[in-house]
């Protein structure tokens, strides 16, 4: 099992930035790479969504299950994961800043499927890349919604 842990902070309170989190919905006004959402099952604690997602190149389709736990904080599991993946789970945790917004901390734990054939070092070498782009991608949500909520910020601000 490997591991991706990433934070960033948010110009919005945990009281904002986690409904936003939980409505799967509207992720694709913030993640553009989104392309289908269909919720399964949805009351306030537990929701199971298909989702359609382009990654280079192509659109995959995974299905998730993930339920509040404390606070804006949820975990999740996908029973259906990205092809390459053999098992994927994760969580975003939602606390908020003394001085002001929040921090938003997502981690997955993952396992790469094996490809027929490959030998132990290429493995390794795949799995290495892997990880640090799996570690980017999810960078680069957590920097879509800090970006939207920083907008949100000023324009509340302006007003």
């Amino acid at each position: 099992m490997d591991r991706v842990d990433v934070s960033r902070p948010m110009a919005a309170p945990a009281s904002r930035v986690g409904p936003l989190f939980w409505d799967i919905t509207a992720w694709h006004r913030v993640w553009e790479p989104i392309s289908e959402v269909a919720v399964l099952y949805e009351d306030p604690v537990h929701q199971e969504f298909t989702m359609a997602v382009e990654r280079n190149g192509r659109i995959e389709r995974i299905r998730t299950v993930r339920f509040r736990t404390t606070g804006h904080d949820m975990e999740f599991f996908t029973p259906q994961p990205p092809p390459m993946m053999s098992w994927h789970r994760g969580a975003w945790l939602i606390q908020d800043a003394p001085g002001g917004g929040c921090t938003v901390r997502a981690t997955r734990d993952y396992r790469l499927r094996d490809e027929p054939g490959e030998s132990a070092a290429a493995f390794g070498a795949r799995r290495a890349r892997f990880g640090q782009s799996f570690e980017i991608r999810v960078g680069a949500i957590l920097d879509r919604f800090a970006d939207h909520f920083s907008r949100k910020e000023q324009a509340h601000a302006g007003q």
